[in-house]
């Protein structure tokens, strides 16, 4: 089944799935809260789509080796592409973090 049927899924934990990229989550518009942690995924573009969830608050992603290959653009990478994200692996995502990512 297609994740996009899901509409008024606000939480989903997907971690430990051997994904490599988020494909139909992306359809999920009202998906708040997304767990990813322990997956395959190692490239900034599998992510791409995360910026069409538009009610997206809270990601966690560490770690997938994305994390750790683009440590340094991960965190800039999404904060920049999915404008409603406050918190990012636990961590804040503040006004100074959105002016870093722009």
């Amino acid at each position: 089944e297609r994740l996009g049927s899901l509409q008024d899924l606000q939480v989903l934990n997907l971690s430990k799935n051997r994904l490599t990229s988020v494909g139909s989550i992306a359809e999920l518009q009202g998906l708040e809260e997304l767990w990813l942690r322990d997956n395959q995924i190692t490239e900034l573009h599998a992510l791409q789509g995360l910026s069409q969830c538009g009610s997206l608050k809270r990601l966690v992603l560490k770690p997938n080796p994305v994390c750790k290959t683009c440590p340094d653009l991960y965190w800039p990478f999404l904060v920049h592409n999915i404008a409603s994200l406050e918190m990012l692996d636990g961590r804040p995502v503040g006004a100074d973090e959105r002016d870093a990512a722009a």
